[in-house]
């Protein structure tokens, strides 16, 4: 179950990052994937905790895949998801 929901996460991170509101591109949530996936690697407690707003962030990208071109809505939306996030981390 872990194991899919992080792969889950780490596909929805790939997708998109935003640095601020002006601009939110899918490699900018690239980076936001990779900076997150590291700091739960070296945080393994930390995830759990995390789980919750994780499961919120898969549920919003179910179904995507890596062709799929999300919408900018939804990139803003996982950007804003993913600040969040790592500002908690």
């Amino acid at each position: 179950m872990f194991k899919k929901l992080m792969f889950s996460i780490v596909l929805m991170l790939s997708l998109a990052a935003c640095k601020d509101d002006t601009t939110c591109t899918k490699e900018d949530l690239a980076a936001k994937s990779e900076e997150i996936s590291a700091k739960l690697q070296e945080n393994p407690m930390k995830a759990m905790s995390l789980l919750p707003d994780m499961q919120k962030l898969a549920e919003k990208t179910s179904g995507l895949t890596e062709d799929d071109e999300p919408s900018a809505e939804m990139i803003a939306e996982l950007c804003k998801a993913y600040d969040a996030m790592l500002d908690k981390l």
